[in-house]
């Protein structure tokens, strides 16, 4: 697994086995800074535009927060931009260590809610990055259609069984997971090579 130490957020502040920051203190600083995203819509979208032709380095504060930068929003920028290299180390990692920030140790509606944030912004991300969906592989295109899916479920969690949503949850997870690297391996063609 990738492990990397943010500038702006204590190692107290990180989880210790992937490196991500952690969410809840994450939240308060988008919401500090003003902005309007949650920390999994954050990533998916510092995600989606690591798997464009678009400089990532360069839109991603244009995406997230316009074109301004005030003093309240310079400590999320620093812990966001490390966010984005640990990102790309997680999704050069030979080892898969591909992992979306999302809402842990919360109920399952919150996961599900943090899940379908990570998605719209991944899709967010895609799209202001410059992919389009011609320019992938059949299998990464129908990848891409069912993040959209999953970008605009409203799952229902009332009633049913917990131990069996959350392997449900898992299980999109997972092949969120393995998407989102088949869609930056074709990106980055020479990975695939490792």
């Amino acid at each position: 697994m990738v492990h990397s130490a943010f500038i702006s957020l204590t190692p107290a502040m990180t989880d210790p086995a992937s490196g991500l920051p952690d969410y809840d203190a994450l939240a308060l600083l988008l919401r500090e800074a003003g902005a309007a995203q949650s920390p999994a819509e954050a990533h998916g979208i510092l995600t989606g535009l690591l798997c464009t032709p678009g400089d990532a380095e360069t839109l991603w504060r244009g995406m997230l927060f316009g074109q301004g930068e005030s003093p309240s929003t310079a400590a999320l920028h620093e812990t966001l931009a490390g966010l984005l290299g640990l990102t790309r180390a997680m999704l050069d990692d030979a080892e898969f260590g591909f992992e979306p920030l999302l809402p842990s140790e919360e109920a399952l509606g919150v996961q599900l809610a943090g899940f379908t944030d990570w998605c719209r912004g991944f899709l967010l991300g895609l799209s202001g990055g410059g992919t389009q969906e011609r320019s992938l592989s059949p299998e990464a295109a129908e990848f891409l259609k069912d993040v959209v899916q999953m970008s605009e479920a409203e799952m229902e969690t009332e009633g049913m069984d917990p131990e069996g949503e959350a392997r449900a949850l898992a299980e999109l997870v997972e092949y969120l997971r393995a998407g989102v690297q088949l869609i930056y391996d074709e990106r980055e063609p020479t990975r695939q090579l490792h």
